[in-house]
């Protein structure tokens, strides 16, 4: 999830309550106010249908930017609906004239996750509030306090904002901490089991019914031996020197660990003959390289999912691609020919109901 759609996701009702809570209050105003002969004017009703009409974008726009402007759009209209119901007054707005400008100013804050669309929202909330009317007596003839308090008033709301602003940031970076390090191997730094299936799980929906969509398991050859005869501090420098090859992969292969020595890669768009070469080379690869000055090679089973399949049965046909890989000698690439699902077997690693009664590697 990226900021602006956590933004989204997080403010979205909220602002939409407080647009309406604030409509409310200015329809209120205007309800019970003595001092307006004509509350329901042709001018209020634009403004009321304005107001609603910039409420309905906030809530209905897709595009983040979109629902930026809508907002600010709505506290530009409520800036000069109060404005000009306070003109509409008569001398008896020029008491409240400043008290409104300030709960605007103050009450805004909070609708707006960037501190530069508060800003430029606290310019022209003051600029429309002050405009288009003689100052009253009390602010006119003092007005360097009159400017102390507006730009108190806009320190103060300017300081809320900000606050407000970075603890969604800093919330929102915490979360996306807690999301990698949940979704990453800690060894290897590559997506984890949970993380691998997940995207698997999504280009299936996407993607399964066109018949694109593979999925390669790979297991290190001979790895329990690598531990046992040269330590556990070579065999993880084996799986991250496999790990640093498999980075290495063309754009497009969603690479990660399934647990142990297995890890799987999900390809999309490739024929099988461009699976298979794209594979033989990180074999190769793998076969030339040394961790720790170990040698070490992997044996692989790619599948491709069926269009009447599902993401069980990719992984199970896999799963068996990479058995026969093992039984064939190992070190070497096996890609699956069914032309249909899988039977109902046990797969090999957990990622089924079952273990296999064997193990070939």
């Amino acid at each position: 999830m990226t900021y602006p759609e956590y933004i989204r996701h997080l403010l979205g009702r909220s602002t939409t309550a407080i647009q309406a809570l604030t409509l409310s209050i200015w329809v209120a105003t205007l309800l019970f106010n003595p001092y307006l002969q004509r509350p329901w004017g042709l001018v209020n009703l634009i403004l009321l249908a304005a107001l609603l009409g910039a409420a309905a974008c906030t809530l209905l726009v897709r595009r983040f930017w979109h629902w930026r402007l809508s907002g600010a759009l709505y506290v530009l209209l409520l800036s000069w609906a109060y404005q000009i119901e306070l003109r509409q007054m008569g001398v008896h707005g020029e008491f409240w004239w400043l008290p409104t400008a300030v709960t605007l100013c103050l009450g805004i804050n909070l609708l707006f996750p960037f501190t530069r669309d508060y800003l430029l929202a606290l310019a022209y909330t003051w600029t429309i509030m002050l405009s288009g009317r003689a100052l009253p007596p009390a602010a006119a003839s003092d007005p360097m306090l009159l400017g102390l308090l507006v730009a108190a008033v806009s320190l103060i709301g300017l300081a809320m904002n900000r606050t407000f602003a970075r603890s969604m940031l800093i919330t929102y970076r915490l979360k996306e901490d807690y999301r990698r390090i949940s979704e990453t191997d800690a060894l290897t730094g590559l997506a984890n089991r949970r993380a691998l299936m997940a995207q698997l799980h999504a280009l299936a929906a996407e993607r399964g019914r066109r018949g694109t969509l593979q999925f390669a398991m790979l297991d290190i050859d001979d790895f329990k031996q690598v531990n046992d005869r040269h330590g556990h501090d070579v065999g993880d420098a084996v799986l991250l020197a496999l790990a640093a090859e498999l980075t290495r992969l063309e754009h497009g292969c969603r690479v990660g660990r399934l647990g142990g020595e297995e890890f799987g890669i999900v390809l999309d768009g490739m024929s099988d003959a461009q699976t298979d070469a794209l594979l033989q080379r990180l074999l190769e690869r793998v076969r030339q390289t040394r961790a720790k000055g170990v040698a070490f090679t992997f044996s692989a089973g790619v599948a491709r999912m069926h269009p009447d399949g599902d993401v069980s049965d990719l992984l199970k046909r896999a799963d068996r691609a990479l058995y026969a890989a093992k039984r064939d000698g190992k070190s070497r690439i096996c890609l699956d020919s069914a032309t249909g699902p899988a039977p109902m077997a046990a797969v090999h690693g957990g990622l089924d109901s079952a273990a296999p009664t064997a193990d070939p590697a």
